[in-house]
């Protein structure tokens, strides 16, 4: 028994609604024309849509590696900044003050030598805190001939010189320098702390 009549008969349907078996040469061939590009107009959207997505899925996966990237950045530079804090407080609060004497002196010796342009018959008085009036006597008798005498104001600070010779007067102050250090390192770690 055939099975053929359960089927739907798929033959071209003329242009007054007629079935017929067989397609002309001419029409078949338009035919196949016509499956041909819907076919390869199907395909090329296809591809397009392919490409698209894929041009897309690349973008979101650079877009989330640059921003894990950047995260890995400021997480790393937190973590280095942080573990610089101690070393660098270290510095300022035991470092600096321990050099101050010797960069003092120094800092003087150019001092005078400025001041006493044009004034070579007057002494220089250098006025300093009491702590360091041995320790600034002994470093400059050997480094100058420059006629000067060093007397001690308790007001100043270990870090504080006043030269003054006439009506001249300059002022040393180291104690202010370290104190900015200090505050702009303090400022900088609150920035890092404030950021992450």
């Amino acid at each position: 028994m055939s099975l053929s009549h359960r089927y739907h008969d798929f033959a071209a349907l003329t242009e007054n609604g007629d079935t017929t078996k067989g397609l002309t040469e001419e029409s078949g061939d338009d035919a196949k024309l016509q499956f041909f590009e819907e076919g390869y107009q199907a395909g090329w959207e296809d591809a397009v849509r392919a490409h698209e997505t894929a041009r897309d899925r690349v973008a979101t996966d650079f877009a989330q590696n640059l921003q894990d990237m950047s995260f890995t950045y400021h997480e790393a530079y937190s973590k280095l900044s942080s573990s610089m804090q101690p070393l660098l407080s270290q510095i300022v609060t035991k470092l600096l003050p321990d050099l101050r004497t010797k960069i003092i002196g120094a800092h003087i010796l150019t001092q005078m030598s400025d001041l006493m342009r044009g004034q070579a018959d007057n002494a220089i008085e250098i006025a300093v805190a009491p702590a360091n009036l041995d320790a600034l006597n002994e470093i400059l008798h050997d480094s100058t001939n420059v006629p000067f005498m060093v007397t001690a104001e308790p007001a100043l600070g270990d870090g504080q010189v006043y030269l003054r010779v006439n009506q001249q007067e300059r002022e040393i102050n180291l104690d202010a320098v370290t104190s900015g250090i200090s505050d702009a390192l303090d400022a900088f770690f609150q920035e890092i702390e404030q950021e992450t």
